[in-house]
């Protein structure tokens, strides 16, 4: 299934989203002021998120992960005792796209490097933020209104081995290549590298 009704506005959000506790320092000057208005145009301009999520029936679990429909094991012991007594087990892919990375290429092959920082830090939000929209907007969904959705997970992350993610592609499938992102199978890196997945289990009431 494919969402891309996000709302990922960074004009909307305080420079400290991006920045950190830096922030006021970071743009004290009307020179940077300008850097970063022009970094909200290109986020605005050529962000584009989306997402790929599906749920899979969890039928049991073995030594190495939970077992899953098409007879398909997602391994991780740090998900195995919670998913254990799981119903479902929801799986997501998401992105702003590929193009922020492109203008932030740009800019700095140009020399701009702080407007590159800027457009870099913007986009690793807007990539949490779809994240975390994406989330919600599952949970929300009609399969999920006779359960209780259990905590995030999340490949390369609390000790859940990062190789994970060649299942969950290899499950999400023609979803996941709609919204373009793809897995390079030697590192398990996501490009666009401003992408991310997760899981998290279905119980029953």
């Amino acid at each position: 299934m494919i969402l891309n009704d996000f709302n990922v506005d960074p004009a909307k959000v305080q420079p400290i989203a991006f920045l950190g506790n830096r922030a006021r320092k970071l743009l004290r000057s009307s020179i940077n002021q300008d850097r970063y208005r022009q970094a909200i145009d290109i986020f605005s301009t050529h962000a584009n998120p989306r997402a790929a999520w599906n749920a899979f029936t969890v039928v049991g679990s073995s030594d190495d992960g939970i077992i899953l429909e098409r007879e398909c094991i997602l391994e991780g012991s740090v998900i195995m005792d919670e998913g254990k007594n799981a119903a479902l087990i929801v799986l997501g892919v998401c992105t702003i796209g590929g193009e922020v990375e492109h203008e932030m290429g740009r800019v700095m092959d140009e020399g701009n490097n702080f407007l590159a920082y800027l457009i870099d830090a913007m986009a690793s939000w807007g990539t949490t933020e779809t994240r975390k929209q994406c989330i919600k907007k599952i949970k929300d969904d009609e399969i999920m209104s006779d359960g209780i959705a259990g905590r995030i997970f999340r490949p390369g992350q609390a000790g859940w081995d990062i190789g994970v993610q060649s299942t969950i592609f290899e499950l999400l499938d023609a979803d996941v290549e709609s919204i373009g992102v793809s897995l390079d199978p030697g590192t398990m890196i996501m490009h666009p590298l401003k992408s991310a997945s997760f899981a998290f289990f279905k119980f029953d009431r």
